[in-house]
């Protein structure tokens, strides 16, 4: 995930400390999973519980999940999937934030001309 070197220098610089959990294809929901080629498709039903284990031992306060939530949310059962996973951070006093993933690569030319 290209924005963990970003996550990891501002926490540098805040003198903070962060954590990562993540896997191709494989957006942050209990009791389902994208059917993504790439993802770890019925594979990714503990995966979530583990992360959220983990989030609510309470050293953890701010969750930023990223994902292309296009992708699969068209369908009800994923849609209230993630709904259950919030209740179950938001219980536990976990700030989460949502961020849209790109969906290709997006390249600058710095300096001349």
């Amino acid at each position: 995930m290209s924005i963990l070197p970003v996550i990891d220098d501002l926490c540098r610089e805040a003198g903070i400390g962060a954590s990562a959990a993540t896997d191709s294809s494989t957006p942050p929901v209990l009791d389902d999973f994208s059917r993504h080629y790439y993802g770890l498709k019925g594979r990714a039903i503990p995966f979530d519980p583990a992360i959220i284990e983990s989030i609510k031992s309470g050293e953890i306060k701010t969750e930023l999940s990223i994902a292309r939530w296009d992708a699969d949310f068209a369908d009800a059962p994923f849609l209230y999937a993630l709904l259950m996973r919030l209740d179950i951070l938001g219980a536990a006093g976990v700030r989460v934030y949502f961020m849209k993933e790109a969906r290709s690569s997006v390249s600058c030319r710095l300096g001349g001309t």
